[in-house]
């Protein structure tokens, strides 16, 4: 962009690039807590028996790795 005198105008590439790194951010969020979610995700699309107990530990221990892995490996056994 140029001014009327034909000097050039600056722009303000503070905002664009706030912008765009908050809308990264946002994916990233969500990418994130899709990831923290997928036990529960998991159980629900396979209908396991005990849904709520996998989203319950999914919920309140999933922030250790261990709780999720629990979580996950409820989500995944068989429906027997």
């Amino acid at each position: 962009m140029h001014s009327s005198s034909g000097a050039p105008v600056p722009t303000d590439t503070a905002s664009t690039v706030l912008a765009s790194s908050s809308g990264s951010a946002a994916i990233g969020f969500l990418v994130l807590l899709g990831i923290y979610f997928l036990p529960t995700i998991v159980a629900l699309a396979r209908k396991v028996k005990h849904q709520g107990s996998v989203a319950v530990i999914n919920i309140f221990l999933g922030w250790s790795i261990i709780g999720w892995v629990v979580a996950l490996a409820m989500a995944c056994r068989t429906n027997t």
